[in-house]
């Protein structure tokens, strides 16, 4: 039986390549899972289309550090950062397709 919920949210591994090089690094970001009629209306080749698409459904994050190793909580500041770094933006955005279509693969 399938048990429908009104408001799903799902866990995706966003990798990052840094910029200049270098290994690439992991965190965890809980998305909302937008209905269609809400996802359709982001046009995510606008930069700024994207960052709403973004804000509205990032609700957290898991294995953010500062340079010197501290862990940092989830907070719309820290939000703001990551989703202000291009290529960060463009990984989440690229794990939210992601996640989305190993999903899609299995139905």
């Amino acid at each position: 039986m399938y048990r429908l919920d009104p408001n799903p949210t799902f866990w995706a591994k966003v990798t990052v390549r840094p910029l200049g090089g270098g290994a690439n690094e992991d965190f965890r970001v809980k998305f909302r899972a937008l209905p269609a009629s809400e996802y359709n209306a982001y046009d995510l080749n606008n930069p700024e289309q994207t960052r709403d698409f973004l804000v509205d459904t990032l609700e957290d994050v898991e294995d953010i550090q500062t340079l010197d190793g501290k862990s940092l909580a989830y907070s719309d500041a820290i939000r703001d950062q990551l989703i202000d770094l291009s290529h960060v933006r463009l990984a989440m955005v690229n794990a939210y397709h992601a996640t989305f279509r190993e999903a899609l693969s299995g139905n």
